[in-house]
């Protein structure tokens, strides 16, 4: 865990566990620290446990999670709890995909909306699929893992208070040095409708984009030549598009999440795109050790400076003309070494990322980058939490309001009791409907020719069956004869 003080005053930070106190650390102005965990905070198996690791500090801190693991190496962003939320979709690669729900606060209920692509999800040595719902009860420190062979892509997750949610994939890549992938997802409530992608310099990637309301439409600019467009119909519809080394810049009418899959076929990293954030001053970035080929790939509307830069690194610009802005690259960043990355527009917007390789095995890692600004920081001084309430509106707009801590708490018995009694009046047999009985009426046709027509055949049958008879007469009449010969010899 890389810890960063971006703050004028000293930081006091505090670590914990279910355990119990882990540490206390206290980290200057503009200092870094790095805090490394024994495997035993390791997530092994589908199910509930308590593995979570609380940081607290009376400064706000910029935190990033290095997972170091047998089969891979990568990166992720830690968002503070006032901007995560109890609403989220998920998205993966696609085999060998988990998702993994932290409780913050204690009496959480946590809902997990299967969609109908998923087949054979494993939790708590139970196996789901097709629209299945899995419920839990989470604590904080609480760590609920759920596994599938396939993708996990779309799933849907509710929760009565603020969870935070990770996903990613145990192993992806089809080669021997497989690299798993792993991020943090945010909610619905922090996607935005406006994006720019692109690749880190020199790989190719392939984008998918996830709806969180129905009814969204997509317009997405590649290349100079024009725009597409795609649409996702429902809440939990995605697409994955292979967008190659291209910088494109994708428009929605409702909120969505985009996310790259970087080198999808050689030791792959999964990276959550942010939208572009409006910034008042400067980001400082740092680059932890063992890390090689690192990379920072910046979106702009305004002049981007890198500080500090030497003749070791660096910076590539490109500025293609239907994003509205430039991209700025720049590689061979140093290890353990700092970078602030500014422009000398008062305000401006932007978005980035950071990349690289492990020291061994080529194994990839990418980030995004967390640009805070003055409205973020109020945003997380007010909304620490989210109550759970019943929800009182119909608007299909608002994200629904999870109600399993009203006064029924259901057991996992008497909510299978409520799906199967569900499922008896929803369900209608196919032999009743209109169609089925459609299908066994023919429809009515008075016009004269095919009454000629059906006349026309039925005198062809009749004559060949007459035909038969008449061919056939003397072995009738012989049969009837030994018919006869037979019921007068049983009256004798």
């Amino acid at each position: 865990m890389v810890i960063m003080n971006l703050n004028s005053d000293t930081a006091s930070v505090h670590i914990s566990s279910y355990g119990g106190h882990l540490g206390n650390v206290t980290i200057q102005s503009n200092g870094v620290h790095t805090e490394r965990f024994s495997s035993d905070f390791e997530v092994l198996n589908s199910g509930l446990s308590r593995k979570g690791i609380k940081v607290i500090s009376d400064q706000h801190l910029s935190i990033y999670g290095i997972s170091k693991h047998r089969n891979g190496f990568e990166g992720f962003f830690s968002i503070p709890t006032s901007l995560q939320g109890n609403h989220y979709f998920v998205t993966t690669g696609t085999s060998s995909s988990e998702i993994l729900v932290v409780g913050i606060y204690q009496d959480t209920c946590v809902f997990v909306i299967l969609n109908s692509n998923n087949t054979r999800v494993l939790y708590n040595g139970n196996s789901y699929s097709n629209g299945s719902i899995i419920k839990e009860n989470l604590n904080e420190h609480s760590t609920m893992q759920i596994y599938s062979e396939g993708d996990l892509s779309g799933v849907e997750i509710e929760a009565s208070k603020t969870v935070s949610v990770f996903s990613g994939n145990r192993v992806s890549g089809p080669y021997a040095g497989r690299n798993h992938m792993l991020e943090q997802i945010p909610p619905i409530n922090q996607w935005t409708k406006e994006y720019v992608t692109a690749p880190p310099k020199g790989y190719s990637y392939d984008c998918q984009i996830m709806s969180g309301y129905p009814d969204t439409y997509v317009n997405y600019t590649c290349s100079e030549n024009g725009e597409e467009s795609t649409s996702l119909p429902e809440a939990g519809s995605f697409i994955t598009l292979t967008f190659g080394d291209s910088v494109c810049s994708l428009i929605s009418n409702k909120p969505i999440m985009v996310t790259m899959i970087v080198e999808k076929v050689d030791r792959p990293c999964l990276i959550t795109v942010i939208g572009l954030v409006k910034m008042t001053g400067g980001t400082t970035v740092y680059v932890p050790p063992s890390i090689i080929d690192a990379q920072l790939v910046i979106v702009s509307n305004g002049s981007i400076t890198v500080d500090p830069v030497d003749t070791s690194e660096s910076t590539h610009i490109i500025c293609p003309s239907y994003i509205n802005g430039c991209v700025t690259y720049v590689d061979n960043l140093r290890n353990e070494q700092k970078y602030i990355i500014s422009s000398p527009e008062q305000n401006y917007l932007i978005s980035s990322f950071f990349h690289g390789r492990g020291s061994s095995r080529r194994r990839k890692i990418g980030y995004p980058i967390q640009h805070f600004n003055i409205e973020m920081e109020q945003t997380m001084r007010e909304d620490s939490d989210v109550e759970c309430v019943e929800s009182t509106t119909d608007d299909p707009e608002l994200p629904r309001t999870c109600q399993c801590c009203s006064s029924n708490n259901y057991t996992t018995d008497e909510l299978d009791n409520i799906l199967q009694q569900l499922r008896n009046e929803l369900y209608v047999q196919p032999t009743k409907t209109v169609r089925y009985t459609r299908s066994l009426i023919s429809a009515p046709d008075h016009r004269v020719s095919s009454k000629v027509i059906g006349y026309t055949c039925g005198c062809v049958i009749g004559c060949l069956g007459l035909c038969l008879l008449v061919f056939d007469r003397d072995n009738i009449l012989t049969m009837m004869k030994t018919i006869r010969e037979n019921l007068s010899y049983k009256k004798l």
